[in-house]
């Protein structure tokens, strides 16, 4: 009786004769029993049945992921999904002459004031805690506002330094207080965000985020923004504390973050900036610095700038967005470039430039008169055209920097280990002047309000310093 063998592959009937390939597909017919025509029909069938099955299966798949992806970059990418509450007030810290009224001055996290910073030559007050100080104070009206390791926060008086009021949350904090309306906010380390009343230190709300809190919160436009240890930038009604939206920055946030242009910029220890959209709370873009950072962003025009502990400074265009799979085409390119297989570095987005200054970059930079302001942990301070990155000027203090630099008109101002202020001419580097503040190193950057500079010390002291009279 004839006989036929059907290719399990296209299901082709194939007589079977001595050939041991399909005469459609070229596929192996060798180890395929044969059968007869009526029964090569039957199998041919199912067959073709079952490829047309997985054919449609596979085709609905696609087109479901198709789908799926094109409506979840519709509502990420476009922000038509549903947006989180709105602030219920617009309330921003004052940047007016004579105040420091949050952790670098201003939204933009730039430590600078256009108070000239006084040369120093007396102490006006000293106000003393019981633990190391180490965080800057606020400044704010005829009060400075402090928070401290033991577990207190305080208002003093401007001139004399005598205590008006004292709250007692009872855990120590890394935070400058936040000074905006009538709220004092700050947060303290085991992951509490609090608002009290400006005048007398009552307790107005609690928030808690449930992570340790390492850096300053800021204020701006209504909503308070502080990042924690469990990789989260959270967005707090700054009237009431209650949570706006939160987002996962993939590190620890361990500085203040920086607030442009309804957007927030913040940096985390893996190595990451992230910018996000302040009234979505959803990501614009992300950029791998490849090194850990430590210190926050700062913000000026249309750049924002950090420092890594390669001792690298960068400046990254923050109008910049990351798009669906643009990271991991980037991540795929580095990785050829890596096996030499593509001859050039891969260029990652946002880049405007970066320089080495040096040894590790773990402090936030300061901006001002068009330059950016670093430190390296060995001692050497530089001045960056913030445009172009080319270095103006570096001085080496030739000791170790313990505190941000922060800058009062026409001065840097730099904290040291060995307990000592140096000011700095912006221009040219020139150390004008030193002053010895205490006995332990300066813990957090140097601040000037009006004619008087205010100096935190790990002999848990805070020293408002002046000129003589």
């Amino acid at each position: 009786m004839e006989q036929v063998r059907v290719c399990r592959i296209c299901g082709h009937i194939n007589p079977l004769g001595d050939r041991t390939r399909c005469s459609n597909c070229w596929s192996s017919l060798a180890e395929i029993t044969p059968v007869t025509p009526t029964e090569g029909r039957r199998i041919a069938r199912r067959l073709r049945i079952g490829f047309l099955r997985n054919r449609f299966f596979r085709i609905g798949f696609l087109l479901a992921a198709a789908i799926g992806l094109t409506v979840w970059g519709v509502l990420v990418f476009f922000d038509l999904g549903p947006n989180p509450p709105g602030a219920t007030t617009s309330l921003s810290p004052s940047i007016a002459p004579e105040t420091w009224t949050q952790g670098r001055r201003t939204p933009q996290n730039t430590g600078y004031t256009p108070d000239q910073a006084p040369i120093p030559q007396q102490f006006i007050w000293t106000y003393a805690a019981s633990r190391p100080i180490v965080t800057s104070p606020a400044v704010a009206g005829d009060r400075v506002y402090l928070t401290t390791e033991g577990g207190r926060t305080v208002a003093l008086d401007r001139e004399t330094g005598r205590q008006v009021w004292e709250y007692r949350s009872g855990f120590p904090s890394n935070s400058t207080p936040a000074i905006v309306g009538d709220l004092v906010i700050f947060g303290v380390r085991p992951g509490l965000v609090i608002g009290l009343d400006r005048h007398n230190g009552t307790l107005l709300w609690e928030t808690d985020v449930k992570s340790s809190i390492l850096g300053s919160p800021i204020v701006a436009d209504g909503s308070v923004y502080v990042g924690t240890a469990n990789n989260e930038l959270y967005a707090l009604d700054a009237a009431t504390g209650e949570v706006r939206w939160d987002f996962d920055v993939r590190g620890w946030i361990v500085s203040s973050v920086a607030y442009s242009d309804n957007t927030v910029s913040a940096t985390s220890q893996d190595g990451l900036l992230h910018i996000v959209d302040t009234n979505t709370g959803l990501k614009r873009f992300v950029y791998d610095a490849g090194w850990a950072i430590t210190g926050g962003p700062t913000i000026h025009g249309d750049l924002v700038y950090f420092g890594t502990h390669s001792g690298t400074v960068w400046a990254i265009d923050r109008w910049a967005i990351t798009y669906p799979f643009e990271r991991a085409i980037w991540y795929w390119k580095l990785n050829l470039f890596a096996w030499h297989v593509l001859s050039d570095l891969p260029f990652q987005k946002g880049t405007v430039w970066f320089r080495r200054i040096g040894d590790r970059v773990f402090t936030t930079p300061a901006v001002a008169h068009e330059t950016v302001y670093a430190t390296s942990s060995e001692g050497r301070v530089v001045g960056l055209n913030a445009a172009t990155g080319e270095e103006r000027w570096a001085t080496n203090l030739n000791v170790q920097i313990t505190a941000a630099p922060s800058v009062a008109g026409e001065t840097v101002l730099i904290g040291a280990e060995n307990g000592r202020v140096f000011g700095l001419d912006a221009h040219s580097g020139e150390v004008t002047w030193d002053f010895r503040v205490g006995n332990g190193e300066i813990t957090n950057s140097p601040i000037v309000a009006g004619d008087m500079m205010y100096v935190v010390s790990g002999d848990g002291k805070l020293y408002a310093v002046a000129e003589a009279e």
